[in-house]
């Protein structure tokens, strides 16, 4: 029988998860769609939902092992603290850094590649034009998508490593926090690069985890208060792999009403199921 405090590890793995997965994904997508340009599959709305499909299904068989480590109490076996940092950061690191290699090694193979003489120099000129447009395109996704991923590993690598080095009943706490903010931050700066009206999301959600942070508040732990705000705040995949994947990356040509509807959707979602839950933890966690 699955209990709370299980639910409440497995829960919250599965969405962490689902983060540095929506990069790898992101970036294989455009891998696929950079490097076999002339397949319509990789042009399609159904290749990107297969992406986001497998995403999901990958994130929950690599959350499955978890349920090995959960000990009594609510404690998990150490291991535990260093597979997630092995599939949370270093593992998505290295493989987003290989596919990202070849992207820009396709781009610049494309970009010298030499054009037979018999085509007419209108036409050359023209695909040249067109050539220099998708490369600068490409190398602008590329860039944009390398910033966003190096601010999520710098922001989370300090929390998850100091969990595999202790564990997290002897981590130092004041530490454990402010890796926990530090997370946070990261998180901010990937949610204004995403859009800027995404921050209206942001806010909504600090206001959601304030209402409840009450309840946290008058037992005098502050251990509850980051993780509500550590849950509340990470359902941003969705937001990640559409951005990333965006043909054109200028505000005149995006849809951030549509953006934003699908972040605060994810947000209201994840929260209805996650943050009863992480009450209960709260209550626990207060009274030992």
């Amino acid at each position: 029988m699955l209990n709370l405090c299980t639910f409440v590890l497995i829960f919250s793995t599965f969405i962490t998860l689902q983060v540095p997965f929506s990069f790898v994904t992101a970036s294989i997508n455009r891998f696929c769609s950079v490097v076999y340009y002339n397949k319509n599959l990789f042009k399609t709305k159904q290749w990107v939902s297969i992406c986001i499909v497998c995403q999901w299904i990958f994130g929950a068989l690599m959350t499955l092992p978890i349920l090995l480590g959960v000990q009594p109490y609510c404690i998990t076996s150490q291991w535990v603290e260093i597979y997630k940092l092995i599939f949370i950061v270093i593992v998505p690191s290295i493989v987003f850094l290989i596919v990202n290699i070849l992207i820009y090694i396709t781009i610049l193979s494309s970009s010298h590649r030499v054009r037979p003489r018999s085509i007419s120099i209108t036409e050359n000129n023209s695909a040249n034009v067109r050539q220099e447009r998708i490369s600068r395109r490409d190398i602008h996704l590329l860039r944009h998508m390398i910033l966003m991923f190096s601010i999520f590993v710098g922001g989370w690598t300090p929390l998850y490593a100091l969990f595999a080095i202790q564990s997290q009943v002897f981590a130092n706490t004041i530490l454990s926090q402010c890796f926990t903010i530090w997370c946070q931050l990261a998180f901010l700066c990937d949610i204004i690069d995403l859009y800027f009206v995404f921050l209206l999301a942001f806010l909504a959600s600090i206001s959601l985890a304030l209402l409840i942070l009450g309840c946290a508040l008058t037992q005098y732990n502050w251990w509850p208060t980051f993780m509500i705000i550590f849950y509340v705040l990470c359902p941003i995949p969705l937001a990640i792999g559409r951005r990333c994947t965006s043909d054109s990356y200028s505000m005149r040509d995006s849809s951030s009403c549509t953006d934003l509807m699908w972040l605060i959707t994810s947000v209201i979602v994840i929260s209805a199921f996650d943050l009863p839950a992480v009450m209960c933890r709260a209550a626990v966690v207060s009274k030992n």
